[in-house]
């Protein structure tokens, strides 16, 4: 009994949904407009958001191939320009994700080159690149001779263009957070790359959602939803353009 109580009495989820649909239900006073919008609410915020994310997340099984030899290349995490902090701690958490997974694929594989990315942010400080290739030096864990930078790019396109004008169509294997994977790797296709995948930083590792996100919104989940949304207008945008500019794209290359 205690196993079902427990995730109802400390929620988080369920705090917030006190303060939100308490006054709701006394400003609008009606029972099944409250019920719809709590049933809806419940609906996108946990089963719908968990399944289409756990979807896009495991279109690409974890990284696995030995005998590769391809140029790993880790795409930009974020960062946060601040020269009196070390070098991993100006890197967001998902950066770190990512320069450690790529870090993982290029030392359990034959490749020769980690490729890093992300821009600088501010006139006169490092690149996210440089900030990243600083922490992997300052750890010892690979010669300074294995590491590219590409210090320009913001977007994937933009990675996507500088990786092809240093290793031309030589697939990569790619790194990127898992989510962010299919519209990566369709981005690489528009330009006749077909990389391997390396997806990392799963935002849903259990298989399964907790019992009580059916009947409580998960409004824990809505940074996710958020993130779900881009990828998915990302990607029918991408669909977009392969269909109606196809060439205007791969010239850009």
């Amino acid at each position: 009994m205690k196993k079902f109580i427990k995730p109802l009495i400390i929620n988080p989820d369920l705090i917030i949904s006190l303060i939100v649909f308490v006054p709701l239900f006394l400003l609008v006073n009606n029972t099944f407009v409250i019920v719809l919008i709590y049933s809806l609410t419940c609906l996108l915020l946990g089963p719908v958001t968990f399944s289409i994310i756990g979807y896009l997340e495991r279109k690409f099984s974890v990284f696995d191939r030995k005998e590769i030899a391809n140029p790993v290349l880790v795409l930009g995490g974020g960062h946060t320009p601040d020269v009196n902090l070390p070098s991993n701690q100006q890197l967001t958490s998902g950066a770190m994700g990512r320069v450690f997974e790529g870090l993982r694929a290029f030392h359990s594989s034959n490749s020769k080159t980690l490729v890093l990315s992300g821009p600088s942010l501010s006139n006169g400080h490092p690149s996210q690149a440089e900030i990243q290739e600083n922490m992997l030096l300052g750890f010892g864990s690979i010669a300074p001779q294995a590491i590219t930078r590409l210090d320009q790019p913001t977007t994937t396109e933009e990675e996507v263009i500088s990786y092809q004008n240093i290793f031309g169509n030589i697939s990569p294997i790619l790194v990127t957070k898992a989510i962010h994977m299919p519209r990566a790797m369709k981005t690489f296709h528009l330009y006749g790359i077909h990389p391997v995948p390396a997806p990392c930083n799963f935002i849903f590792k259990e298989k399964s959602m907790e019992w009580n996100k059916w009947i409580i919104p998960a409004f824990t989940y809505t940074p996710f939803l958020g993130e779900l949304l881009k990828e998915v207008f990302g990607i029918l945008f991408l669909i977009f353009r392969s269909t109606t500019q196809p060439k205007q794209v791969l010239s850009k290359a």
